[in-house]
């Protein structure tokens, strides 16, 4: 038994491995690989939590893999099994933290690839079921860093999705419950870097939401926010290609909306 889910967890790895050197057809066949190991193990002990929330990480990434391939039917059926893979991990264990925030990923993936073939309803579902899986995970586990910043990105993505609609009211009231995620996040991690880029990257979106509905002075207050937050953020991680992306985009922002509150 714990042969078969040591094996699934090696196969995982190697998927992912072969992920990143952008073999795609091996990384694949490894995520397939590893999910028939957990369900040879879930074969003979249907009860195991951790093979079915394993199977559920497996299929996840099988689906993000498939996503980025522009395999979209294949993508969303993947995430659907990650999600009925992570429900049954909970059915026999609700309170396991790590499938809450792991079903929470899965169904924030789906809400990505919803969002990118213009089905909005289906991705605005999927990220407020993601919040809720969050909401779930912090309910039990409530100093959970990894789940309170999670939750912030979805709910950025939710805002983003309801910019693109010309939402902007709904955008900014996302975006807010976005900044505030992180901000439980930074309390409890004040220099963790993923945390610090999150928050940026959602302070950003919500300044542009402001300035849609005309609220030129909160929308700068932001941007300083984000621009202070990312003079710390570059002190611990210098050569973070992401926050370098986001000192661009908010430096030009500033100069668009603010040009006399610039800070350098």
């Amino acid at each position: 038994m714990a042969a078969l889910i040591n094996k699934g967890n090696a196969l995982q790895g190697l998927g992912k491995l072969r992920a990143t050197l952008s073999d795609h057809e091996n990384s694949a066949n490894a995520y397939a690989q590893a999910v028939a190991a957990y369900d040879e193990a879930l074969a003979r002990a249907p009860d195991h939590v951790d093979a079915h929330n394993n199977k559920g990480s497996a299929l996840a990434r099988l689906g993000e893999l498939r996503a980025a391939l522009s395999d979209h039917e294949g993508a969303a059926n993947a995430y659907a099994q990650a999600i009925a893979a992570f429900d049954e991990a909970l059915a026999r264990a609700p309170d396991y933290v790590l499938a809450h925030n792991n079903k929470g990923n899965a169904l924030q993936g789906l809400g990505e690839l919803r969002a990118a073939l213009s089905d909005h309803e289906g991705a605005a579902n999927a990220y407020a079921q993601a919040v809720g899986a969050y909401d779930e995970a912090l309910a039990r586990a409530p100093d959970d860093v990894a789940a309170h910043n999670n939750k912030g990105f979805a709910l950025a993505e939710l805002g983003a999705l309801r910019a693109a609609l010309s939402d902007h009211e709904g955008a900014a009231n996302a975006y807010a419950q976005a900044v505030a995620a992180c901000d439980e996040a930074l309390a409890r991690a004040p220099d963790d870097v993923d945390c610090l880029h999150s928050k940026i990257h959602c302070l950003r979106l919500y300044s542009v939401s402001e300035k849609e509905l005309g609220r030129k002075s909160p929308g700068c207050e932001r941007l300083q926010e984000a621009m202070c937050l990312l003079h710390h953020a570059l002190e611990l991680a210098p050569s973070h290609p992401e926050l370098n992306e986001e000192k661009s985009l908010v430096e030009s922002l500033l100069t668009e909306m603010c040009p006399e509150r610039i800070i350098d």
